[in-house]
């Protein structure tokens, strides 16, 4: 997982990009002002990295990878879900941690995986 744009605030320019994951599947970004290691969570093949004791939001609604394994969503810096609070502003110097939880296999497949964490500090 990558972020593409700028980190500062006032651009509100942030692109959340993940790519080498299962080709015409689906899945949505999550993120969290910690990170937390859960192996296998809900039976799942990766680890969730976020979180670390407060809540997980869902960032952005279902996207769907494309035939070349890679998703991306646009970040709106002024309304963003802010755990616990849900959602809100991020301000200059905060830190959010970002991962994807997708479906390995296909959209109807009951498998899922992680990717690897990201963690932004904003300006």
């Amino acid at each position: 997982i990558d972020a593409t744009g700028s980190d500062v605030l006032a651009s509100n320019d942030v692109t959340l990009v993940a790519t080498q994951l299962p080709q015409n599947s689906n899945g949505f970004f999550l993120t969290s002002r910690q990170q937390g290691f859960v192996a296998n969570p809900g039976g799942s093949s990766g680890n969730l990295c976020v979180g670390g004791g407060l809540a997980i939001a869902r960032f952005l609604p279902t996207l769907s990878l494309s035939a070349g394994g890679m998703i991306s969503g646009s970040v709106d810096l002024t309304d963003v879900p802010l755990p616990p609070t849900m959602t809100g502003m991020i301000m200059a110097g905060d830190t959010f941690n970002f991962q994807l939880w997708h479906r390995e296999g296909g959209p109807l497949s009951g498998m899922s995986n992680f990717s690897p964490g990201l963690e932004v500090t904003f300006q």
